[in-house]
């Protein structure tokens, strides 16, 4: 990927040609193992609530081992990501329903084909019923099927968008082969209305750096503020990504404080000279009176000022 300063950054799609076949390798074993034993667990655990968060926690375990192997493994395409745990979703999902015919024919049947599983057993066992919400009412019919549909969904579902997700939000310096992953994150500065966010992200894609000399700090008191955060893969490399974000922080009705954020620009591709100047920015921020304006001092204003000519 060419990294364009002002631009902002999405993946490659590279990533090294075993790097699919060793993360379904992986995440399918401890998928399939972690399904089976899950299997297990759900006959002998009738709890609905009991049973939800398992299957929660078996779609997130998957997911969780596809983003780690993706992010070692330098994977900068969501698509093969989402493959990868699709594949180890559906082989925990299988695996469970070994385990789980396992356990009712009391340990002594191991099936292991699809088709005898979810052709032959599973139309006569949604028929009957193998638990009920209550001993008069047995779970049985479509509405099973939806139970079935509803686990399945989880499953794959934790399994593929959250490290697909994860992934397309991580940053990879190409000329570094390294993903940008040391963030800084400099101290609060005050909100702006939507009309100053939309202009703030129109003037920076198109190479303005203006907009961020006149952020001023934010008062530690104040609930609404704007955050921004560097990432890197090394200090010294010449590629860089900022994100802005609109924050604000709010009492829910229970007491608790709650934050909120959205982007305003996520991923914008700077060099290093422009990183100096937003940490020294920072600096000066969090030791300017809050009063004041937190414009950038000369030295950093030069080094954004001269990247605004060679735009």
């Amino acid at each position: 990927m060419d990294h364009t300063v002002g631009s902002t950054y999405c993946h490659s799609g590279r990533f090294p040609l075993p790097a699919p076949l060793a993360i379904v390798l992986v995440t399918g074993l401890v998928g399939a193992l972690a399904g089976a034993v899950y299997g297990v667990l759900v006959l002998l655990i009738p709890l609905i609530y009991v049973n939800f968060i398992g299957t929660c926690g078996l779609g997130f375990l998957i997911g969780w081992l596809t983003l780690k192997l993706s992010v070692a493994m330098k994977v900068r395409n969501t698509t093969v990501v989402t493959m990868c745990g699709l594949t180890a979703g559906l082989l925990s999902l299988h695996a469970a329903w070994v385990g789980w015919v396992f356990a009712l024919s009391d340990y002594e049947v191991i099936v292991l084909s699809p088709s005898v599983i979810y052709t032959d057993l599973a139309p006569v066992l949604a028929e009957d019923g193998v638990w009920g919400l209550s001993s008069d009412l047995m779970v049985r019919g479509w509405m099973l099927y939806g139970v079935w549909v509803i686990e399945a969904t989880i499953i794959i579902g934790f399994a593929t968008v959250y490290p697909a997700k994860a992934v397309a939000r991580m940053p990879f310096d190409e000329t570094q082969q390294s993903w940008a992953n040391q963030g800084h994150v400099l101290p609060s500065f005050k909100a702006l209305d939507p009309d100053q966010q939309r202009s703030l992200r129109e003037r920076l894609l198109g190479g303005d750096w203006e907009p961020l000399l006149r952020l001023q700090p934010a008062d530690d008191t104040e609930m609404s503020f704007t955050q921004l955060t560097v990432l890197s893969s090394d200090p010294s490399s010449e590629v860089h990504f900022v994100t802005i974000r609109s924050a604000h922080v709010f009492v829910d009705s229970d007491g608790s404080s709650k934050s909120q954020s959205t982007d305003i620009v996520r991923n914008l591709i700077i060099d290093n000279a422009t990183r100096e100047a937003l940490i020294r920015l920072g600096e000066y921020a969090s030791s300017a009176n809050k009063n004041q304006s937190a414009s950038l001092p000369g030295e950093a204003r030069d080094s954004i000022d001269s990247n605004d000519d060679e735009a």
